[in-house]
């Protein structure tokens, strides 16, 4: 069973009509039993637009926007496992569309963010955790690289149902090894 503490049921009972009827309790042990695995949105900060809006204004880091950048504008910096070029090589190579590749202000070697020394009032990551084998120092770096009043934001999706599904997730071990 699926712990339910992000779950917020007034938004879970109002995006999804069949369960109009279903009281607090039930929609708790619907979720879990139910509505996590068919990958049913629980709270509205898991919808993407939602989450964004918390860096508007703000000096942000976009960590790893590939081909959907979901910040811009003059106050966003972006990092990447690969410079521009080879991002456009290889969404070609895959079939994804170039027309929204950022221009990428630090390329991350080795998955470290440890070379890049400006500070940020958010840093915003969608879609990368999951693929991070030593999660303990990938936080302690996004710390290093928050403002005092900071905040690291994060899209973390189910596996199951993502475009990089065939990718695999880091496993725990690796993370524990790491």
């Amino acid at each position: 069973m699926i712990d339910c503490i992000d779950l917020d049921v007034g938004f879970y009972r109002k995006k999804y009509d069949d369960l109009n009827h279903f009281n607090d309790r039930k929609l708790a042990r619907h979720y879990s039993q139910y509505g996590y695995y068919e990958g049913r949105e629980c709270n509205p900060y898991c919808l993407r637009e939602k989450l964004t809006v918390l860096c508007n204004d703000k000096r942000v880091l976009e960590i790893g926007p590939f081909t959907t950048p979901q910040l811009k504008g003059d106050t966003v910096s972006y990092a990447d496992v690969l410079n521009t070029d080879d991002l456009i090589k290889r969404a070609r190579d895959i079939g994804f569309s170039t027309q929204d590749i950022p221009i990428i202000d630090y390329v991350i070697d080795n998955l470290s963010l440890s070379k890049i020394a400006t500070r940020f009032e958010c840093v915003f990551s969608s879609h990368n955790i999951e693929h991070q084998p030593d999660l303990i120092s990938h936080l302690q770096e996004v710390y290093n690289l928050l403002s005092d009043k900071g905040r690291y934001y994060l899209v973390v999706p189910h596996c199951s149902f993502c475009f990089d599904a065939t990718l695999p997730p880091t496993k725990i071990s690796e993370i524990f090894n790491a």
